[in-house]
């Protein structure tokens, strides 16, 4: 199974563990993933992340055309996770990305061809939008995909109302972990609201001023985040409820 699979399988089930002999880059009690998103033309970042802040690094598809440059990425990731954005990709760039040793890549849109679906070693996220007919976007959840993701902070001032309510509305339609790409940094209120609906992950674009000093913040906000207690329920999945205080099991 893909590493990216398994951590977003961990969180979603409360059950965040190390995984190997490096506890730095997933560590007990994680709410949330935190992916560190190398913008275009910047792949050679990557050199400079603290890895032990991040639980995966996503590499802009541009940058990565040809197996030597996804070998030279793989040599500095270590035991992180990392993968692709890509618009479209063959099976070609498919083969090339297992064998440098990539774990998942993000589809930015539904209309990238459906072959990719059929891989099965590298974890597949598929890029969803507000805009898009929610009768497909529903849709998605019978998709051999593992995650969504959608964008927040489009205007890149602050998340607001609309996107927590979108990522609330799409947390229970669909039944896959929920990633957010923000375009600039979450605040620690922000990032609470995110978890409190139902989001898993969060993609970070470095590459900015002190982006290594946003990263060490974001990770903070993430670790700081309570331990999630599920609620006991009759049936029907176990969702968080935003604005909602978290209730203990009557079992203890």
């Amino acid at each position: 199974m893909s590493k990216l699979a398994k951590k977003l399988r961990q969180v979603c089930e409360g059950q965040f563990t190390p995984m190997g002999f490096r506890s730095s880059t997933s560590r007990p009690g994680r709410q949330m993933l935190l992916i560190a998103s190398l913008p275009g033309g910047k792949s050679g970042l990557f050199t400079q992340i603290d890895m032990a802040e991040v639980d995966a690094v996503l590499v802009h598809g541009k940058d990565v055309r040809g197996g030597e440059a996804l070998r030279q990425i793989a040599s500095g990731m270590g035991d992180v996770p990392w993968g692709v954005w890509v618009g479209t990709m063959d099976s070609v760039g498919l083969k090339q990305l297992r064998e440098a040793g990539g774990d998942f890549f993000i589809l930015d849109s539904p209309s990238a061809p459906a072959v990719l679906l059929e891989e099965e070693e590298l974890a597949k996220v598929l890029k969803v939008s507000f805009s898009q007919d929610k009768e497909l976007v529903g849709a998605v959840g019978d998709l051999p995909v593992d995650a969504v993701i959608i964008d927040v902070k489009n205007d890149g001032v602050a998340l607001t109302i609309s996107d927590l309510m979108y990522c609330q509305w799409l947390a229970g339609l669909v039944d896959k972990p929920l990633l957010v790409a923000a375009h600039k940094e979450l605040t620690e209120g922000e990032i609470r609201a995110l978890w409190e609906v139902g989001v898993i992950g969060v993609v970070i674009e470095v590459g900015g001023d002190k982006w290594q000093e946003v990263l060490a913040r974001q990770s903070q906000g993430i670790g700081n985040l309570p331990k999630r207690i599920k609620k006991r329920k009759e049936s029907g999945p176990l969702l968080p409820q935003f604005g909602a205080e978290s209730e203990t099991d009557e079992d203890g």
